[in-house]
């Protein structure tokens, strides 16, 4: 059994009483070996990390309106104060933000604005391109990448910005009214064949301003960035066959080719796209 086998094991028995010597037997692994072999390869010790993943998969229940107590006892916590207490050092947040977000997010729809930011004639002219600061992290959780948690969001930025001190990428916010309502990321490609090349990511807009023009403006910021770095092509993967092919299509990206179902979405029930590899002249 390979440790990707243990961790799916692990996934579909986390209401179970794992323990390493029985998970170990189980794998035909001395519980040492495993042990060395499990924080290889996830670098977490396995019982930290069963812990962690039960923290994530009880998030996924406490919008179900079933009683926090019972969450927490299905997943190990013999008192609510210790699972609020290991949900918030896992999640970033309490249980009920977590909750109020997740419920936030279920009720967006396109049309709906951030903080009442009004659209009109002179909206794109407000919108304010800057780099990232940690402090952005609150908006980005809640308005880009709601599907991570806060503590993953504070991670990302952090990482990024060592990055950006050394040179290596830049990571792009647009902001208007003080809000933060999209995100780009631009990384310099290490590869020595490569050095010429730059490529995207992370480039989200807010439901609510989608078809504005910020996901050109944010673009716009990382071309002089790219230019600035002596560059010549800006490189990008998106899923086949969705909005953002044609959105990229729109902003001057040119497919290069595709792998058919190079994507796969573990989170969505395996879902696939084509991997479309684009590309632009800078």
């Amino acid at each position: 059994m390979t440790i990707r086998e243990v961790l799916r094991y692990i996934d579909k028995n986390l209401t179970d009483d794992l323990r390493l010597v029985d998970i170990a037997k189980m794998v035909g692994y001395s519980p040492w070996h495993l042990y060395e072999l499990y924080k290889k390869h996830t670098g977490k010790p396995i019982m930290t990390h069963i812990r962690e993943m039960r923290i994530k998969k009880a998030a996924v229940e406490i919008t179900s309106g079933r009683r926090l107590y019972d969450i927490a006892m299905d997943y190990g916590f013999e008192t609510q104060a210790g699972f609020y207490k290991a949900f918030h050092t896992v999640i970033g947040c309490s249980p009920s933000d977590y909750a109020r977000h997740e419920l936030r997010a279920a009720r967006r729809q396109n049309t709906e604005l951030v903080n009442g930011i009004r659209i009109g004639d002179d909206f794109l002219k407000n919108v304010i391109i800057r780099e990232a600061k940690q402090t952005d992290a609150k908006d980005l959780w809640e308005n880009i990448f709601s599907r991570n948690t806060p503590a993953e969001v504070e991670e990302r930025i952090a990482n990024n910005i060592i990055k950006m001190k050394s040179g290596n990428c830049i990571q792009y916010v647009a902001e208007v009214d003080g809000v933060v309502i999209g995100n780009i990321l631009l990384e310099k490609e290490e590869f020595a064949l490569h050095e010429h090349r730059c490529s995207l990511g992370d480039v989200v807009v807010n439901t609510a301003f989608q078809g504005l023009g910020i996901a050109g403006k944010l673009l716009e910021g990382c071309k002089q960035q790219a230019k600035s770095w002596g560059l010549k092509l800006i490189t990008v993967h998106v899923r086949g066959g969705t909005p953002a092919e044609e959105v990229y299509k729109k902003l001057g990206f040119i497919e290069a080719g595709r792998i058919p179902k190079g994507i796969v979405e573990s989170w969505n029930e395996n879902k696939t796209y084509d991997d479309v590899f684009m590309y632009q002249e800078i």
